[in-house]
């Protein structure tokens, strides 16, 4: 891409960024960021109970920093390696940019900076997961390829365990090979990128 289309992409995203998150489902409560220390992965036992599940739950698992988090497979719309992103001025650091996919402005997000978690990647093994469809689409930064998870209610943690910030998108916690990993609504997730952006 050319400098001309590079600046032209870039002026266009900062028009578009907000309506590319637009939600698909609002959030259960106001999100509000934490305070205090940053960069440090501190699990916590909050006092909501996981969601119950009949029979065997198939997700995909992602791996992003030291975070497990699992989604339904229809939550992605695709994988791929990361192209070029062209920074946005004047917005949260979380927020890496925007990245141009088959004609689309796409923003890509960097969530352990976004939950204020240690953020060390291996670049090298660093994909782009556009989670949602359409207009409602937006990046994510993981690391290494998507697993195939199963698991049972019985591999559910009584209590979820969450970095604060990720804790209202978590709909399950469960333990599966000796790791931790997280259910995401995805949704609702975005949404909170959304409202904290807009915030800013």
């Amino acid at each position: 891409m050319g400098t001309d289309s590079a600046e032209q992409a870039i002026a266009m995203a900062a028009e578009l960024v907000y309506p590319a998150l637009m939600p698909v489902a609002a959030l259960e409560r106001d999100f509000v960021l934490a305070r205090g220390e940053t960069g440090v992965m501190a699990l916590r036992v909050n006092n909501r109970k996981s969601a119950t599940y009949e029979g065997e739950q198939n997700r995909q698992g992602i791996r992003v920093g030291e975070l497990g988090l699992m989604i339904n497979f229809d939550d992605s719309s695709e994988l791929t390696d990361i192209p070029q992103i062209y920074h946005l001025p004047n917005t949260p650091h979380w927020l890496l940019g925007v990245v141009n996919l088959h004609g689309r402005l796409i923003p890509v997000f960097d969530l352990l900076r976004f939950l204020h978690l240690d953020s060390s990647p291996d670049q090298s093994t660093q994909r782009l997961l556009i989670l949602g469809h359409d207009a409602d689409a937006a990046g994510i930064l993981i690391d290494n390829l998507p697993y195939r998870l199963k698991w049972t209610n019985e591999k559910q943690s009584d209590a979820d365990l969450a970095p604060q910030l990720l804790e209202p998108h978590v709909r399950a916690c469960c333990m599966i090979e000796e790791q931790i990993w997280f259910d995401l609504d995805s949704d609702s997730l975005l949404n909170a990128l959304e409202r904290t952006l807009e915030a800013n």
